[in-house]
C-alpha cells in the first residue's frame, strides 16, 4: 500500500538546508511519511552526505546533473512520489509533525485538500541582511503568529473566481487548494496531468499547480493552525523579499533560467515582482485549462494598479502596457485608462487608511511570538512542537474525531 504523506522537496545548491531540512523531517517517526527529494545541484554533495549518514527507507532521493528549470525540477519530484496525499516545501522550510495526522483525517474523510495557516516563519541566520534591526537582529529568528484552529469548508470555485477579479493579488490569502505549505490528493494532481499532460507551468509552480487544483479540489478544507513552517535562508525568494530585491526587468527574472523560450503573458505588466510572477503563472493555469470564462475576469487593471503604488520604479513600463492591453481589448483606450487611474486613487487612499489605522489603533488581536537565536530548522521545529503542545494541546485529538458536516 502506498504511503499516506509525501512530502515533496525539489533542491539546488543549497546543501546545509537541505540537510538541515531532511534530517528534521526524518525524525518524524511515522512509518505513513514519504520525504522525496529532487536534487538538481551542480554536485552531488547532498546525496552523498544524506547515503553516508541515513538508511531511511522513507527517503527517496533523485539527482538530477543537467540542469533543468523549476518548472522542470518540481515536476520530477512529484512524479517520483506515491503517497495518497502530497505536501511540498522548500529545501529551507519544516514541518509541524501533526501534519500527518491531518493527512489521516483527509483520507478517511475523503477531502481532496487542506489549507492550513502559514503563520510560522523561520529567518534563517543571514537571511535577513541589510533589513535586519537591533529590534529584529539576524540572528535565526522563529516568528508564531497567533491561530484559531478553526476547521471549515471552502469553495475554491468561487475563491479562484474571486482572486481572478482581484487581477491575483494575495494569493496566500486565497481559499484554493496550495500543494506548496498544503496538502493536496493524488487523485486531484492525477486529473490536471490527465488534462494538461504536466503538473506544473507558468513560472512560479506553487501559483500554477493551486490555480489548477481549485478547478478539481471538491472538497476541501481550511484548518487555521499551523502545519509546516515557511523557512526563509539568505537566498530565498521570501529573504530577497524582505530585503526589497525580489523585483527588477523582465529579461533578468531567474524564473526564466532553462525556459528560454517561455511567453510572457500580455495580460501582465513586463517586470518582474512577487505579484506579476504570481498572476503569470496564473494565467498560465487557466490558459492550460482551458478556463477562458475566467481569464475573460482576471482583473489586468487592478493587478497594474497596485504595482504602480508599490513598484513606481517601473511606472514607464506599466503605463506602456496597459495602454497597449486596452487597444487589444474591447475596452477603448480612454475609458481604461480613467479605469485605470480611478484604481489607482482608490488603492492608495486604502493604503494610506490602513497605514493610519495601525499607527493609531495598532494591530488587533494577540501579538506575535518570536524566538531568537535558532540556529536551523530541526530547532524550529522543536519550539514549534513545544508551543503548540503548550498552547494547544487537545487540537489534533479533537481533529481526528471531528466530522465536518458535509455540503458546508
Amino acid at each position: 500500500m502506498p504511503p499516506l504523506l509525501s512530502i515533496i522537496i525539489p533542491t539546488r545548491n543549497r546543501q546545509k538546508y537541505a540537510i538541515s531540512t531532511v534530517e528534521s523531517i526524518l525524525n518524524i517517526q511515522d512509518p505513513d511519511l514519504e520525504l522525496v527529494v529532487q536534487d538538481n545541484s551542480t554536485t552531488g554533495e547532498l546525496g552523498e552526505y544524506l547515503r553516508n549518514t541515513t538508511d531511511d527507507e522513507r527517503l527517496v532521493y533523485h539527482y538530477n546533473p543537467r540542469p533543468v528549470s523549476m518548472i522542470d525540477n518540481f515536476e520530477c519530484a512529484v512524479r517520483s512520489s506515491s503517497g495518497r496525499y502530497l505536501c511540498c516545501i522548500g529545501d529551507d522550510d519544516g514541518l509541524n509533525p501533526g501534519i500527518l495526522e491531518v493527512a489521516r483525517q483527509a483520507d478517511e474523510e475523503g477531502w481532496d485538500a487542506v489549507i492550513p495557516a502559514i503563520n510560522v516563519v523561520y529567518y534563517w541566520p543571514g537571511s535577513l541582511g541589510r533589513g535586519s534591526t537591533k529590534k529584529d537582529p539576524d540572528d535565526g529568528v522563529l516568528h508564531i503568529n497567533p491561530y484559531s484552529a478553526d476547521i471549515s469548508f471552502a469553495d475554491s470555485e468561487s475563491e479562484l473566481r474571486r482572486l481572478v477579479r482581484d487581477g491575483g493579488l494575495n494569493y496566500f490569502l486565497a481559499g484554493i487548494p496550495r500543494l506548496y505549505h498544503g496538502i493536496v490528493s493524488r487523485t486531484v494532481l492525477h486529473a490536471i496531468y490527465e488534462t494538461t499532460g504536466s503538473h506544473f507551468g507558468g513560472l512560479s509552480p506553487d501559483v500554477y499547480i493551486a490555480v489548477a487544483s481549485a478547478g478539481y479540489a471538491k472538497k476541501v478544507v481550511t484548518v487555521n493552525y499551523p502545519l509546516t513552517i515557511l523557512g526563509a535562508c539568505e537566498a530565498s525568494a521570501t529573504a530577497q523579499s524582505e530585503r526589497g530585491e525580489h523585483s527588477g526587468p523582465l529579461e533578468n527574472a531567474p524564473h526564466f533560467q532553462h525556459r528560454e523560450h517561455y511567453q510572457w503573458s500580455t495580460r501582465v505588466p513586463c517586470f518582474y515582482c512577487v505579484e506579476t510572477i504570481w498572476a503569470d503563472s496564473m494565467v498560465a493555469a487557466l490558459t492550460a485549462l482551458g478556463r477562458h470564462d475566467l481569464l475573460r475576469e482576471f482583473n489586468t487593471t487592478n493587478l497594474a494598479a497596485h504595482c504602480i503604488l508599490y513598484y513606481p520604479k517601473y511606472f514607464p513600463v506599466i503605463i506602456r502596457d496597459m495602454v497597449r492591453y486596452f487597444r487589444e481589448t474591447p475596452t477603448d483606450l480612454a475609458t481604461g485608462m480613467v479605469r485605470f487611474s480611478h484604481l489607482i486613487v482608490h488603492n492608495f487612499r486604502n493604503d494610506v487608511l490602513k497605514r493610519y489605522r495601525a499607527r493609531i489603533w495598532g494591530t488587533s488581536g494577540p501579538p506575535c511570538t518570536t524566538y531568537h537565536n535558532v540556529r536551523d530548522i530541526q530547532e524550529a521545529m522543536g519550539i514549534l512542537a513545544g508551543y503548540l503542545d503548550q498552547n494547544n494541546p487537545e487540537f489534533m485529538d479533537s481533529i481526528s474525531n471531528t466530522k465536518l458536516e458535509q455540503g458546508i
